[in-house]
């Protein structure tokens, strides 16, 4: 028990290292394969539809198929990876979705709809798994910021990828034939993430500790923070460096079922409208009289003109603390949805207007994703983090199941832009208020003191 103490407070204290630099590298890779997989989905759509005359309605499937993966996915590998490790279990999810990426192949449309389900399969524990064995090793001290560094520009980095791939095979292949190379380029850049993942990714040294492991921990841990000595006595607890004022906590059944329940009931709105917003953005720009090529561009510029914004959240998530930006970004998200649905509706605006609150849209539902995938992370114990967490990264995924189906019934029935931006607005609303009034603060606390194990 002290020893594995000792292991802990050392990685707490620790300072950010080039080591942690370098994990943090191969992290981002992992992160941008996950939130690549629903960004290709919205840009293979219009080629799909072309090449075998599907309507909005059958177009959506797809996006249900991948999400549906990627919900089932989420808890299935995040009890794996708390039974066997978070390591292994990654290898075998990049392995999955690179396999799946062969649905570039198909010949007839349940050929992808199958192949994009084991696709989602296979990437659906990455970001439940990534973000736990990130928040096991950073210091306490700027663990936010480090992994809201790492989820916003894993996130921003996959939409990036997607778009400029899409703009560039567009501009010189037809839709029917581009959408096919954007999944079959996926199988070589998971090659080089398997192959970086294996050599740099170690095994979690809290799970190893929880196992009883503790040489295997300490040799993990010392990778990070250089040799550690364990004291005659169990030393301090981390909380009296970074928050004294606050005493460890013993969370109850009871409450974990609550903070459950609470981050789902958010992540749910989250997904409804981040992923409904990603799937039919394109439709939209398209709708507006822009060219596949010239949307995917304009999507590939949004995505860089939002880099600079991870600083501002930066400072933000230190003024407001963790639970604080999520509720204040879904309001300000929820506000500019009901604003582009109504003026895109009513033709209050033009491009030029609607274009720019795009971007700002595109920002805030990435931040807000980027901010829950870490949060969900810190606020459970040890044992149950991965699963729980991959709990509420499928429920997340959910929303995102929801909102393109019934979004692209909604569409196909002659619906607006207004009628359908108004269930992601009330989606983030209600998650606010319950995430303000149940969640807890993690900023720049132990994840034993959050979660009192």
């Amino acid at each position: 028990m002290r020893e594995g103490q000792a292991i802990i407070d050392a990685l707490d204290n620790s300072p950010l290292t080039r080591r942690h630099q370098i994990f943090l590298v191969a992290l981002v890779a992992a992160l941008t394969f996950d939130y690549a997989k629903p960004f290709n989905i919205a840009f293979v759509i219009p080629g799909m539809k072309a090449m075998w005359g599907l309507s909005a309605v059958e177009s959506s499937y797809l996006a249900v198929a991948g999400l549906s993966g990627i919900v089932i996915g989420s808890v299935v590998w995040g009890f794996v990876a708390d039974r066997i490790g978070r390591r292994p279990t990654l290898l075998w999810t990049v392995a999955v979705f690179s396999i799946a990426c062969l649905c570039g192949l198909a010949v007839a449309y349940w050929n992808s709809l199958l192949a994009c389900f084991i696709m989602g399969f296979g990437v659906g524990g990455e970001a439940p798994i990534v973000y736990a064995l990130a928040a096991e090793y950073l210091p306490a001290k700027g663990r936010a910021r480090s992994l809201l560094f790492l989820g916003m520009l894993g996130s921003l980095l996959g939409y990036l990828q997607v778009a400029l791939v899409s703009a560039v095979l567009k501009s010189f292949l037809p839709e029917t034939d581009a959408w096919r190379w954007m999944w079959l380029l996926n199988i070589p850049l998971g090659l080089i993430v398997f192959v970086m993942r294996n050599n740099v990714v170690p095994e979690s040294a809290r799970y190893l500790i929880k196992k009883g492991r503790i040489d295997e921990a300490r040799a993990s841990a010392e990778r990070f923070v250089g040799v550690i000595t364990t004291p005659p006595q169990s030393s301090p607890s981390v909380q009296s460096h970074i928050a004294a004022s606050q005493p460890a906590s013993t969370i109850a059944p009871t409450s974990l079922r609550a903070r459950t329940i609470a981050i789902g009931v958010f992540a749910f709105g989250a997904g409804l409208a981040n992923f409904s917003f990603v799937t039919w953005l394109p439709t939209m720009l398209i709708n507006l009289g822009y060219s596949g090529a010239s949307s995917s561009l304009f999507l590939a510029v949004s995505a860089l003109s939002a880099l600079p914004a991870l600083v501002l959240t930066s400072i933000v998530l230190r003024k407001w603390g963790t639970r604080g930006t999520l509720v204040g970004y879904a309001l300000a998200a929820g506000a500019a949805l009901f604003a582009l649905g109504y003026g895109a509706t009513f033709g209050l605006f033009t491009p030029l207007l609607m274009i720019p609150l795009m971007g700002v849209i595109f920002f805030l539902v990435t931040s807000i994703n980027g901010t829950l995938s870490f949060y969900g992370a810190e606020i459970f114990p040890t044992s149950v983090r991965v699963r729980r967490s991959g709990i509420i990264s499928a429920v997340n995924r959910l929303g995102g199941v929801v909102g393109p189906f019934f979004g692209g019934l909604y569409l196909t029935a002659g619906g607006n832009w207004f009628g359908l931006n108004l269930p992601l607005t009330i989606g983030l609303v209600i998650g606010a208020v319950v995430l303000y009034i149940v969640g807890v603060e993690t900023h720049s606390r132990s994840l034993e003191q959050i979660s009192g194990h």
